[in-house]
């Protein structure tokens, strides 16, 4: 191809990644309500200084309340603005008071109409700006504005969750047709629903920029920019001509000041507002002082919606790039080279679901999708009439007809797993499982399933059998979560077989086996046995064996599903085995501290929940469990020796309060300072913390001298000294195959860790505790001594050789 494409590129994009705010000590408190008392949700609350510069701002929530930071002293105002309502303002007020006071502003109706509104041709930067027109104009503009402010506000929300399609597409120049799209879906806390440029930064730069390399870079107006007194400076508005009776569009355009050749590139556009409500619907715009090209293609638009709790959000939005082509002289009329569009490249994002409270609480979800597709065999391609299809977790379902399509209706975009169910999978007890990205671009899709004689020829490819029949399953260790090592599941039958001897018909046994190793993931397969005949089945490995277990492979089908349990031989004392549960939800909880004899015995439990303590006296003994954030158990059990103890705990969450800064009045505080005078060991503040915001504990703990951090799976780490780890002729020391089975840690020199005064690990010597349990916003302060000669007198009551960390955290 002769012409070369320009690629262009934008920096318009989600910021889906929750940051840490700091927390200041004063804070001006209130709720706002209406004229008959009822508190109001969505109102953006300034605090104006007296010289009507904002210096904070807030948004009420359902109660009414708000809530935000005072960081300087002077005179102070409280506005409150909500579409529908007219503003209100306070009167002035000391900063003392303004704190002092808990405040109740009182909006009441709205008092001009939209509908009121006259459409004219004339620029309100032509005309007398007090005319009636132009004074109800920039009202219904304010009206827009606190909207924008409530929409700010409402993605700085710390716990706010959404689910978003964010997509690009590729459009032919006459934007009639898709050439190429793809989507994907993003779920995370948020904090802005856009990030763009500063506003003096786009005012000075302008919102298109071209590279030495010729690429073009689009920035789309944030947030930030259309609130930005320059804003209003750099742009006239009018009412839009479209408008009709359902809604007001207004329009802004750059002043004559900002047009021309010469002039940085700007945007024009209009904000859409309904008639009836005031409320803010839409915004679209161009980019203007730019080629002709770029401002007939160029553009962007979004939508908003009010959620149920008040607050506002971008509920779909896009931006459009045009790629540009050089079209040699050869080739055009002109006799000289000139750009033409090749193509558009579309990046936009629409909202699914926006949630609070960890996801349990809705607050606007789109419009449910209906999801299609067909059902084929993956052989044949033929329909598969009859399948059941179900989107796991979700209770949506349906059934194939003839033609092998299905419909399931009432489906939100999300990530999913599409179970899809045939009679001839059942035969084999298999379910086929799709994973689906499911968006409003892909509501059609085709699955082709596999049959039971394709998955009995998978499963056995390799091996040369004598029987059709095929028994898989599982092979686990009671209590343990990790799968056995070199454990074998072997499986016997007698065979029958038939001779005769002279007129007699004699029918002999013979005893035949067969075994199969079982894998890392604990599964195992048997292929090779005779159907509808009785088959016995154990496994075994060193020093543990599991209860045979009998199992038929029915005629009718080709495989049996077997779970094996295996029994370790019970060392001397007792066996104590279980998984530590939410009370509530009944879900399993990870890195829970459970001690045996006052802390001789201590296990953590992993990922499942699941722990297993070996070798404990026989007797009373008393029973500790804890985790930071949920109410510990503290009880007596009495074990019997050679006896197993296998029980469920559950643990009661403790609710989370609000976190403010520790004074340094308060006892733990002034330990710290205290240790932090002396100089012997590493301290980290608040306010270094604050400065790592983003970061996880261990990241922010990798950077101390003498500290060394272990990582497992997922997001597990351990803080380990630089020492080496203790000999294995020390008492107690553990060894390296039993913290392999520990979620991958290994044999290392282990810190204690306190928090809040409370040892998390009072073995002997010290387990490993997950600090990443605790994210650095919830800490207030840490102090690390790498030794017995740098740890205080308060920690070193046990071994401190491998350091002590102590962690307080920020209280309510």
């Amino acid at each position: 191809m002769e012409a070369a494409i320009l690629f262009r590129r934008v920096l318009y994009f989600l910021a889906l990644t929750a940051a840490p705010q700091p927390l200041v000590a004063q804070y001006v408190r209130g709720v706002v309500v209406d004229s008959a008392g009822t508190p109001l949700n969505g109102v953006v609350v300034f605090l104006i200084d007296s010289v009507s510069t904002v210096a904070a701002r807030s948004l009420s929530d359902e109660r009414g309340e708000f809530s935000m930071r005072l960081v300087e002293r002077g005179t102070f105002r409280l506005r409150a603005m909500r579409i529908g309502y007219t503003p209100v303002t306070s009167e002035a007020l000391s900063s003392s008071l303004v704190v002092e006071r808990r405040h109740r502003l009182v909006l009441s109706g709205i008092a001009f109409s939209l509908a009121g509104l006259r459409v004219e041709a004339r620029s309100p930067c032509r005309v007398a700006r007090d005319s009636a027109n132009a004074i109800a104009l920039f009202s219904a503009w304010g009206q827009a504005r606190t909207a924008l402010s409530a929409l700010d506000l409402t993605g700085a929300e710390r716990g706010l969750g959404a689910t978003t399609v964010v997509y690009e597409r590729v459009l032919d120049p006459t934007f009639r047709s898709v050439l190429r799209q793809s989507s994907t879906i993003r779920s995370d806390f948020v904090t802005r629903p856009w990030r763009s440029l500063p506003p003096d930064t786009l005012r000075r730069s302008g919102y298109v920029s071209t590279d030495r390399d010729g690429a073009t870079t689009y920035h789309a107006p944030g947030l930030d920019a259309l609130l930005s007194n320059g804003f209003l400076e750099d742009h006239c508005v009018r009412l839009d001509p479209a408008s009709n009776g359902d809604r007001l569009g207004i329009a802004f355009e750059p002043t004559p000041e900002r047009r021309g050749r010469r002039a940085v590139a700007e945007i024009r556009g209009t904000v859409w507002l309904d008639r009836t409500s005031s409320e803010l619907r839409s915004l679209s715009f161009r980019y203007v002082n730019v080629s002709r090209e770029l401002e007939e293609h160029a553009g962007g638009e979004m939508e908003f919606v009010r959620m149920r709790s008040g607050g506002w959000a971008i509920s779909r939005w896009s931006i459009r790039m045009p790629a540009l082509e050089s079209v040699p002289p050869s080739r055009n009329v002109i006799g000289e080279p000139v750009l033409r569009v090749a193509e558009i490249n579309v990046v936009g994002g629409e909202l699914a679901l926006a949630t609070r409270a960890g996801g349990r609480d809705t607050i606007w979800s789109q419009a449910p999708l209906v999801l299609e597709g067909i059902v084929r065999d993956s052989t044949s391609g033929s329909p598969a009439g009859d399948a059941r299809v179900e989107l796991s977790g979700t209770g949506l379902r349906a059934k194939t007809d003839a033609s092998g399509r299905f419909s399931i209706r009432n489906v939100l975009p999300g990530q999913y797993s599409l179970e899809i169910r045939t009679a001839s999978l059942d035969s084999v007890g298999a379910v086929y499982r799709l994973p689906l990205s499911f968006t409003s671009i892909n509501t059609s899709i085709e699955a082709r399933v596999p049959t039971a004689a394709q998955i009995a020829a998978a499963t056995c490819k390799r091996e040369t059998v004598d029987f059709p029949g095929i028994v898989i399953g599982t092979a686990m260790l009671r209590g343990d979560t990790v799968p056995p090592r070199n454990a074998k599941v072997i499986g016997e039958w007698s065979q029958p077989s038939i001779r005769t001897e002279g007129a007699a018909t004699v029918v002999d046994r013979q005893s035949r086996c067969i075994e199969a190793a079982v894998s890392q993931t604990g599964t195992f397969r048997l292929c090779g046995v005779p159907l509808n005949m009785p088959l016995t089945l154990r496994a075994e490995t060193s020093g543990a064996v599991a209860t045979p277990v009998q199992v038929n492979v029915p005629a009718t089908g080709r495989f049996a599903r077997v779970e094996l349990v295996l029994d370790r031989a019970i060392p001397a004392g007792a066996l104590f085995t279980g998984t530590v549960l939410e009370a509530s939800t009944r879900r399993p909880i990870a890195d829970v501290t459970i001690s045996i004899a006052d802390g001789a015995l201590t296990r953590i439990t992993n990922d499942l929940g699941a722990f297993r303590i070996e070798g404990i006296p026989a007797g009373p003994q008393r029973l500790l469990v804890r985790r930071l954030g949920y109410g510990p158990l503290d009880t007596t059990i009495v074990f019997v020796k050679n006896r197993t103890i296998d029980r469920q705990i559950a643990l009661t969450r403790v609710t989370a309060l609000n976190s403010v800064r520790i004074e340094a009045t308060s006892p733990e505080l002034r330990s710290f300072e205290e240790h932090r005078r002396l100089g012997l060991g590493r301290f980290l503040t608040r306010e270094e913390l604050t400065a790592q915001q983003g970061r996880a504990t261990a990241e922010v703990l990798a950077q101390v001298p003498g500290l060394a951090v272990a990582r497992g799976s997922g997001s597990r780490a351990w803080i380990l000294s630089t020492r080496p780890p203790p000999s294995l002729s020390d008492r107690g020391v553990y060894k390296p195959e039993q913290f392999e089975r520990q979620q991958g840690m290994k044999a290392g020199c282990y810190a204690r860790v306190y928090v809040d005064g409370s040892l998390m690990n009072p073995g002997q010597p010290a387990e490993p505790f997950n600090i990443n349990s605790i994210s650095p916003d919830r800490i207030e302060a840490i102090e690390y001594y790498a030794g017995p000669s740098q740890t205080p007198l308060l920690y070193n009551k046990l071994d401190s050789v491998c350091g002590v960390l102590v962690i307080w955290t920020r209280r309510s």
